[in-house]
């Protein structure tokens, strides 16, 4: 059986908290402004392209670039309804008629979101090397390597579950009493430190003159990465 306890409303940063809430009263008054800090961010593009053959049949092309995402409102939309709004006590083994006679568990605060101080802006770094070489009858013929680097991707993990060992040290008690931040339930915080990459060799070939217009491609590549986007 739960209780419910309204909390006072939270402060804008940077003001004087108000209410009478003990949660509220707690927050610093001169607290940074945001969520996570701004960055200076460097997004080059560099690009080449070589004839190294007389003739002009054969071209080697190459690139590199920079990009970098550009955070989702989901990343902080729920910040704003996070404690100190509810919080929740569980009695066990009460009745109706006197429910606080039952066994009082953890005083908690219901499943919260978070955002990661050290929260960075996630990139990706995209690179290619083709060499592409005329044929006789117009056929086109082209060989590359193309990949991405993919850093700071986002991910949302509970922070706030107990480990193996600490469960099977403390048996007997509920997972609310031996969470890593006790008092709160399930904690699923916004960080930036997944990774991944994408590495593939192309092929193709085209005829584009004479009677007979065709493009032939073959693509082998391979993708890795730890969270299933950014």
């Amino acid at each position: 059986m739960d209780w419910y306890d309204q909390g006072s409303a939270i402060r804008p940063v940077g003001q004087s908290a108000g209410g009478n809430s003990a949660f509220v009263q707690a927050v610093p008054a001169n607290r940074e402004r945001g969520l996570f800090k701004a960055e200076n961010l460097f997004a080059p593009r560099v690009g080449f392209s070589w004839s190294p053959l007389s003739g002009d049949k054969t071209v080697l092309r190459g690139g590199f670039g920079i990009f970098y995402d550009k955070p989702e409102g989901n990343v902080w939309f729920g910040q704003p309804g996070i404690v100190p709004f509810l919080q929740a006590a569980t009695f066990s083994n009460a009745n109706l008629s006197n429910p606080s006679a039952g066994t009082a568990g953890v005083r908690t605060i219901f499943n919260m979101s978070a955002v990661d101080p050290n929260f960075v802006v996630a990139r990706t770094m995209q690179y290619s090397l083709s060499v592409q070489h005329e044929l006789p009858y117009g056929v086109l013929l082209e060989t590359a390597y193309v990949g991405n680097l993919g850093r700071h991707e986002v991910r949302q993990p509970n922070i706030n579950v107990p480990t193996f060992a600490t469960a099977a040290t403390n048996p007997g008690k509920t997972t609310n009493q031996i969470r890593p931040f006790l008092g709160y339930t399930d904690i699923t915080q916004f960080r930036s430190d997944s990774n991944s990459n994408y590495n593939a060799l192309q092929l193709s070939a085209s005829k584009r003159k004479g009677d007979l217009v065709a493009t032939v491609s073959y693509t082998y590549s391979k993708v890795l990465g730890q969270t299933g986007g950014i």
